[in-house]
């Protein structure tokens, strides 16, 4: 049996572009010439961030599957004068809410009269008092 180097040899002398070796089919393409796959680098590349190709050249954004790329990253973010625009609004509001007071709610009818109010620890202790007077009169 031939080695790949004979083979890969006698391949090109025939002018064949392609040929098997072992059961596997490879091409007679030298590196000079450039081959079919490019050689990948033994030094690590980074990893494309989501939704971004790599490659040599500028980083080109890509559409998420299933989604329509509009091309846009977000929401604009407002001038100095869209932002001053719009605390002047809020800042109008206020005044107006400060100047013309909303309506006052109407009341609620009034709840159920308690029989009095709580007595307070003083007058619980007199009533207590009065009770063990009274016992002690009889």
């Amino acid at each position: 049996m031939a080695s790949f180097k004979e083979a890969f040899a006698a391949a090109r002398k025939a002018g064949k572009k392609e040929f098997t070796w072992k059961g596997k089919a490879y091409n007679t393409k030298t590196k000079e010439e450039g081959s079919a796959a490019p050689a990948k680098s033994k030094m690590p590349q980074a990893r494309p961030s989501a939704g971004v190709s790599s490659g040599r050249g500028a980083v080109q954004a890509t559409a998420r599957p299933g989604r329509v790329s509009t091309g846009m990253q977000g929401p604009a973010k407002p001038t100095a004068a869209q932002r001053q625009a719009s605390k002047n609004a809020a800042y109008q509001a206020k005044l107006k809410e400060v100047r013309e007071p909303k309506a006052a709610p109407a009341k609620a009818a009034p709840a159920k009269a308690v029989q009095g109010p709580m007595p307070t620890a003083k007058i619980r202790q007199e009533q207590k008092n009065k009770a063990y007077k009274a016992m002690l009169k009889k």
